[in-house]
């Protein structure tokens, strides 16, 4: 069976239990077979590539910075396997 990664928006936790203690209350953006989907991230820009699977996929996302709404915008290059 393959495997199947879920990519999340969060908070810097401060070790790798807190990270995934707290993905189990929080919704994936990104569900799909590739496990280098995430290539960039600066400041609120994320850029995905992918060539395998997508399962799910949300295009909407956010973060706030002392109280200010900031949207993440996704750049998302998919092609066929």
């Amino acid at each position: 069976m393959p495997f199947i990664y879920r990519y999340f928006l969060m908070d810097l936790q401060p070790s790798d239990a807190e990270a995934l203690k707290k993905s189990g209350s929080a919704t994936p953006f990104l569900v799909t077979k590739g496990t280098q989907a995430v290539g960039e991230v600066s400041g609120n820009h994320v850029k995905l590539k992918t060539s395998e699977t997508i399962y799910d996929f949300h295009n909407t996302a956010y973060f706030k910075i002392d109280g200010e709404l900031n949207i993440v915008k996704f750049n998302l290059e998919a092609t066929l396997p």
